[in-house]
């Protein structure tokens, strides 16, 4: 994907962002500060939706950006878009389908699921024309061999018809005809293969990236509508691709803290084997990604320095530094002063 249209996707015009920080947080690089980033921007729901599909290119992307005066740059790589740059914006997002769908990009693996589904319309295709032959995809062997049993559990049940109808019900529905088109051309079957997001750009007239784009969306929209229908053929290919909202390490160490009430932090730490700013780290983040009514705040955070904090605290909590609130409060870590800027994210969110 070309990571300067995917920066203008996800970057504001009343908001400097991190440009490092929106790339990390798509592709759900999970440490306390992206996952920060992610709630200070407005993005945690979108938290690894572009999960392994962004190149290394931060540099040469926002270069690219500012040259073409679609945003404004500091020598940090923080970006704001122009007024060409909000126009740009306007006309991508009208190309492509709702952008709400990446907060179940997020949630789930749809590019995994994505490559099941091509390889299961491309078995039953010729399959519904008495061939045992098809062209190998690139897919995991977990993933050929769920394909592989649902087939042959499947096949007798008048399976290329009831593929065809589903697939033709999903396609009717969608708000655009080129959407259907664009879905379509991806997919390889009988004496037909798949065309490329190149390929499918040069004849829609788009990039390559907004190709991609909306087939990921697509894909993302039919794999909510399998998920609500239990009962459907193709529901064992939606196994197994939920993310965890929480790392593993950090929930248990979340839920240590509320289990235990008269466990210090400290203590906890040396329960489970980690460094106490580990302990910490796991705290913040599911903080920042928990709901907010199910963060013990009053446990967390000292009241009295709450109050000092709220005092001084300026109207952007995002330009406020730790080294500044610490020359204005004794005393201050750095655990209390995030803790305290989550809580009021969330109180504003």
């Amino acid at each position: 994907m070309d990571l300067a249209i995917i920066l203008i996707l996800f970057s504001s015009s009343s908001q400097w962002r991190r440009s490092k920080a929106i790339k990390n947080i798509l592709i759900g690089r999970r440490t306390v500060s992206n996952l920060y980033w992610a709630l200070q921007y407005g993005l945690l729901e979108d938290f690894g939706s572009l999960h392994g599909a962004l190149p290394d290119n931060i540099d040469q992307a926002v270069a690219k950006l500012k040259q073409a005066e679609l945003v404004k740059a500091d020598s940090e790589l923080q970006i704001l878009l122009t007024e060409k740059g909000s126009d740009y914006q306007s006309k991508l997002l009208a190309s492509l389908p709702e952008l709400t769908l990446f907060a179940w990009s997020a949630r789930y693996d749809v590019f995994r699921f994505s490559k099941r589904l091509n390889l299961a319309i491309q078995i039953v295709s010729e399959y519904s024309y008495s061939n045992n032959h098809y062209y190998p995809q690139t897919i995991g062997l977990l993933d050929s061999q769920l394909i592989k049993k649902w087939f042959i559990q499947n096949k007798a049940d008048h399976l290329p018809v009831y593929l065809y109808s589903m697939l033709n019900h999903f396609l009717e529905k969608l708000s655009r005809d080129e959407f259907a088109e664009i879905f379509t051309q991806n997919l390889s079957g009988h004496h037909l293969s798949g065309q490329t997001d190149a390929q499918i750009g040069q004849t829609q007239g788009k990039s390559p990236t907004v190709i991609s784009l909306t087939k990921l969306l697509l894909y993302t929209q039919l794999l909510n509508e399998l998920l609500s229908k239990p009962n459907s053929k193709l529901q064992p290919l939606t196994q197994g691709l939920a993310r965890p909202v929480i790392s593993n390490s950090a929930a248990e160490t979340f839920t240590m803290f509320c289990h235990y009430p008269g466990l210090t932090i400290a203590k906890i730490a040396q329960k489970r084997h980690i460094k106490l700013t580990t302990a910490y780290e796991h705290l913040l983040e599911a903080a920042i990604v928990l709901p907010q009514n199910d963060i013990p705040f009053q446990r967390l955070l000292n009241p009295k320095l709450e109050q000092k904090l709220s005092a001084i605290q300026p109207n952007d909590l995002g330009e406020w530094s730790f080294r500044v609130a610490n020359e204005q409060v004794d005393k201050l870590d750095f655990f209390n002063f995030r803790l305290f800027q989550i809580k009021q994210l969330k109180q504003t969110d």
